[in-house]
Order: C-alpha cells, then structure tokens, then sequence
C-alpha cells in the first residue's frame, strides 16, 4: 500500500464536560466519509477555573482526500474557538 500524503489538518477540543474530542472526530468522519485519517495528535492540558483544577483535551487530525473540489474540503468547515485559558501562579 502506497503511503498517503496530508492534504488538510482539522483540530477538535473538549473542555469539561462538553462532548469529547473521540465523539467529535467521530461525527466529522461521518459527515467527511471521503477523508483518509492519516495521524491523530492528542494533548490533554489542566487549568484552573476558580478553585477547581479542570483538564482540556486537544486533538490535531491529520488527513488525506483526494478528488474532491475546493469548495466542498474538509478543512473549511468553520472550527469553533477555544475560549481564553490563563496561567495560574503559585502562592508558596
């Protein structure tokens, strides 16, 4: 089998308790059955939100599809923005 070149890169993200990054690459393959996953990156993160320690998951997948026009590519469904995480100090 001849190795497949990335033609595109799509990111998924989940914070608390909203859907995780496993369902959502899910319904995207769905929607994109022309898509080839070549790689999946995944990087779990912490942040604090008040007094809670909270964890995000971050997802980068890497695809090939072929044939396809322009227009109608994965990569230009629109993304929603991760919101605004900050660092915390440490008070010793």
């Amino acid at each position: 089998m001849s190795q497949k070149e990335v033609t595109g890169i799509v990111e998924f993200h989940s914070f608390g308790d909203d859907g995780g990054v496993g369902y959502q690459i899910d319904q995207w393959l769905q929607q994109y059955p022309h898509v080839t996953v070549i790689d999946t990156k995944y990087q779990v993160v912490s942040y604090q939100e008040g007094n809670t320690i909270k964890f995000a998951t971050f997802a980068l997948v890497l695809f090939h599809e072929t044939n396809v026009p322009e227009v109608n590519r994965a990569t230009t469904q629109k993304m929603q923005l991760p919101p605004r995480m900050t660092g915390t100090s440490r008070r010793g």
